[in-house]
């Protein structure tokens, strides 16, 4: 296949990592034409050259997913109790769309573990304090943005969900917590401004966009509003209020 075809497939995280045959390629398409991060794509194609097959190919998704499950367990430990622990991994472990990106040759579950021990180091800075522990914990988050484009969100949000449990003074947090808060929009602002365009134009982000890279060929702030949410309203459903419940009893800790 030429770079072209490659470029042109709608699903090509399997492609990309086979048929290209050095990083810099690899960073062009995912990079430049894509707008993802290059991390997965980069060791998918190390996996390939050494192991060849479905375990070149979809090995790493599946080491990683098993990587995410004491992360998982960590985090719910954390943030209540053994039990919780136990239960999370397996609920984690036995999730049909876990177990499927564990064997598709995407970035999903390099993303899942990538986030997961980010929070854990987040929890520990929140709970230990020190401008170093909260330093590491922003880049690791941060950081998070060379595995998929989307991983801003959820580090954003594992990073204020992490401040919120803090059990800290609110003028240690401020006094330390500031060094994170950089490092963390360190690792991810100039990914994302080199990278935002290619995304904005792929998938329809704009309000204005008529079409997208979506299932549906629709943009991706229609199928978020008026398809994927359950119910007739998007920002009042049974997620968004569970979700709401869930940070009252995160604040009343």
């Amino acid at each position: 296949k030429t770079a072209y075809e490659i470029y042109q497939c709608d699903w090509s995280s399997d492609v990309c990592s086979s048929d290209l045959h050095s990083f810099s390629s690899i960073l062009d398409i995912v990079s430049n034409k894509r707008g993802g991060g290059p991390l997965h794509f980069w060791l998918v194609h190390v996996t390939l050259s050494t192991f060849h097959g479905l375990i070149g190919l979809r090995g790493p998704s599946l080491a990683f997913f098993v990587l995410a499950l004491p992360a998982a367990a960590l985090v719910a430990r954390e943030l209540a109790d053994e039990w919780a622990a136990v239960g999370a991994v397996i609920l984690l472990a036995t999730s049909p769309l876990g177990m499927s990106y564990a064997s598709f040759g995407r970035p999903h579950t390099m993303l899942l573990a990538w986030l997961l021990w980010s929070t854990v180091l987040a929890l520990r800075a929140v709970r230990l304090g020190g401008r170093v522990r909260f330093g590491i914990a922003g880049a690791a988050l941060g950081t998070s943005i060379f595995v998929h484009p989307t991983a801003p969100l959820y580090a954003l949000s594992a990073g204020l969900a992490a401040v919120i449990v803090s059990p800290l003074p609110w003028r240690t947090l401020l006094r330390d917590g500031w060094v994170g808060v950089v490092t963390c929009f360190v690792g991810f602002v100039p990914y994302e401004i080199k990278t935002a365009h290619v995304l904005g134009e792929r998938y329809g982000i704009s309000a204005g966009a008529q079409h997208g890279r979506t299932f549906t060929r629709l943009p991706v702030w229609h199928d978020a509003l008026a398809t994927i949410a359950p119910g007739r309203h998007a920002f009042l459903n049974v997620f968004t209020i569970g979700a709401a419940l869930g940070m009252l009893s995160l604040l009343g800790k």
